[in-house]
């Protein structure tokens, strides 16, 4: 079994046939653990490493954002 099945190829003409959309969901399907760095690889691929990068905080920069009307929330996850 490979590490990374959404970057290596398909058997045979599913190479050919199969989206990158429905290499995800055979992930899904057979590999169910190794879904979320698939789901990561297919985001960089189609928009970008914006998108899957968490972004860097510093509270200087946060602290001169915020006033008596914006909140300041964090999502720890």
């Amino acid at each position: 079994m490979q590490e990374q099945p959404y970057t290596s190829p398909c058997p045979g003409e599913f190479e050919e046939r199969l989206s990158k959309f429905d290499k995800l969901l055979l992930i899904k399907a057979y590999r169910n653990e190794l879904i979320q760095i698939s789901i990561a690889e297919y985001i960089i691929g189609e928009i970008g490493k914006f998108y899957v990068e968490p972004p860097s905080t510093s509270m200087d920069v946060i602290y001169e954002t915020m006033d008596i009307c914006t909140p300041l929330i964090f999502v720890l996850t």
